[in-house]
């Protein structure tokens, strides 16, 4: 392994939640593998923040140590879901923030097929033997980064937390610049989206539109991915 990995391998261990080294290391190991196809490099890529809504009031109700466990399953089925989903580029998680996580993905559908698998996980959590539901919203920002390692610098981190709390639960959301790069990937994409509202980020002259994914209790994340032509609503 090269001298370059190494320093990788030491620093994703290094940002890994301690629970979550066995999880981590699968997902790690996705990332040498594309790292030695030469496909690990700062750039532009579409970061995803994922975080459970309504935390506070969870853990008001329950108690830490509850809470905590929900958070590490949560922080667990995220690596879990990069180490099983067919990629087609990079996916790397960056790190645990509190109860949210922090990744960056070249390739949209990539994102939806990882949202997919997750969202699967989260659905196995139980407490006391009996299901324990765990709400999330995604947002997704596209950035240039710099990766030092696997730790991003990229103002495009500070934009996407300025706008996930207009988030609702259960959604995924798009910047604009988001949008205008992840609508071509989807077959589905004209009618795939509908528009949000607007937000102030810095960086941006004028406030910025936000988009979110339409998804029905029938779909499937995978049906917008394996769609290749657009069907009438």
């Amino acid at each position: 392994m090269s001298p370059e990995l190494d320093d990788i391998r030491l620093e994703f261990r290094r940002f890994a939640p301690s629970y979550a080294q066995d999880e981590a290391g699968v997902a790690l190991d996705k990332i040498v593998e594309l790292q030695s196809q030469g496909l690990v490099r700062s750039g532009l890529y579409y970061l995803v923040l994922v975080d459970i809504v309504g935390s506070t009031e969870y853990m008001a109700d329950h108690g830490n140590p509850t809470a905590d466990k929900r958070i590490e399953w949560f922080v667990k089925c995220s690596l879990n879901a990069i180490g099983n989903t067919k990629l087609t580029n990079t996916a790397i998680f960056i790190k645990e923030l509190g109860d949210a996580v922090l990744l960056i993905f070249q390739c949209f559908p990539d994102v939806l097929k990882w949202q997919h698998e997750f969202e699967g996980y989260l659905k196995l959590y139980k407490t006391n033997d009996k299901p324990d539901r765990i709400p999330i919203r995604t947002c997704v920002h596209v950035g240039d980064v710099i990766l030092r390692g696997v730790n991003p610098v990229a103002l495009a981190v500070s934009q996407l937390f300025k706008f996930e709390k207009t988030v609702a639960e259960g959604d995924i959301v798009l910047s604009a610049t988001a949008y205008s790069a992840a609508w071509p990937t989807l077959g589905r994409a004209y009618h795939a989206f509908e528009r949000q509202g607007e937000v102030e980020l810095v960086g941006y002259p004028n406030p910025t539109m936000l988009y979110r994914l339409k998804r029905e209790s029938v779909i499937d994340l995978k049906d917008f991915v394996e769609e290749t032509s657009v069907i009438d609503p």
